[in-house]
């Protein structure tokens, strides 16, 4: 490892690697880890609870009308389990579109879609600091 390393590590001395723990950690944590000079130890240190939500479901409401029908698409999720949680970013399709409160409402209604084109909505969790979690996807219609 350390031949594999020590050029860099020359240049290098100290990293800082920011590693989501979805591969280490069933809460999908964030982890702060660090290779010291010599390449043959990893130091960690405290974890970042920022947990998305355990559940995120969409439905599609059709609201009929004389003039027509309107589409609703209706997004819930349960609430993080994690104190350090104070609020969501929910995004469609890239764009955010609405910033929610850990205390609720956990569903939000985005009217007159069209279910021709199919959106692509993300929920992610955010603590005091700003830092999101990864993110629950669904797909609709």
């Amino acid at each position: 490892m350390r031949g594999q390393l020590g050029p860099l590590l020359q240049r290098f001395p100290l990293w800082i690697v920011i590693v989501p723990v979805a591969a280490l950690d069933i809460n999908n944590d964030a982890l702060v880890a660090w290779l010291d000079v010599t390449g043959s130890s990893i130091f960690a240190s405290s974890v970042i609870h920022v947990a998305p939500s355990p559940l995120f479901v969409g439905t599609v409401i059709y609201n009929e009308f004389l003039s027509g029908t309107e589409y609703v698409y209706s997004l819930a999720w349960l609430p993080s389990p994690y104190s350090t949680v104070v609020g969501y970013h929910l995004y469609r399709n890239s764009v955010l579109i609405a910033t929610i409160s850990a205390s609720g409402p956990f569903y939000y209604l985005d009217r007159n879609r069209s279910v021709s084109i199919p959106d692509v909505y993300v929920l992610k969790s955010f603590n005091a600091a700003g830092t999101e979690s990864i993110g629950r996807t669904v797909i609709l219609p």
